[in-house]
């Protein structure tokens, strides 16, 4: 099975969590892991993979950037065959923050024809404290619990959200 693990990630968070989910899959067998910053792979090659993890921190109530224009960029003339997880960092430990970045790649993908097997939602250290401050004073305090994370729970709770999409993605073949 070909894996695709593509991601963006500001402060690292993101990243952590990306490869942790590559550690957990390095020992699944007959799998190629290919761990690459969402700017670095085109949707055009998308259908190379079998299972595809697509990794964003949620910024301003949605997916990055980036992220989003990758979806927005997938070819429309390409029937894709491959299985799709996400997986957000959010600071704000407060689904409002980050329910917004879920909803739209669930949409992506049912526009896009994409089987959508999840999602592994975690905190990550917030690194705009000051920011969030001016805008949301009330979650200042709920802000100031992601500081350490994600920590070694979180990065194996990703590890084995991988193992047990992979899984089920087999099952399902």
């Amino acid at each position: 099975m070909n894996i695709l693990i593509a991601f963006y990630s500001e402060s690292g968070n993101t990243r952590k969590i990306a490869e942790a989910m590559a550690r957990g899959l390095s020992s699944a067998p007959d799998t190629v892991v290919d761990l690459q910053h969402i700017e670095e792979v085109s949707p055009a090659r998308w259908g190379n993979y079998d299972l595809i993890f697509i990794g964003t921190p949620a910024i301003s109530w949605t997916v990055a950037e980036p992220v989003k224009n990758a979806f927005e960029n997938f070819p429309s003339d390409t029937c894709p065959v491959f299985k799709l997880a996400l997986f957000v960092t959010y600071g704000v430990p407060d689904i409002r923050f980050y329910g917004e970045c879920i909803e739209l790649i669930k949409s992506y993908c049912q526009k896009m024809n994409v089987e959508y097997l999840g999602e592994f939602c975690c905190q990550g250290e917030h690194r705009v404290i000051d920011r969030l401050a001016e805008k949301f004073p009330e979650k200042v305090a709920l802000a100031q619990t992601s500081i350490g994370h994600p920590d070694a729970v979180d990065l194996q709770r990703a590890a084995d959200f991988a193992v047990d999409i992979y899984s089920r993605a087999i099952d399902e073949t």
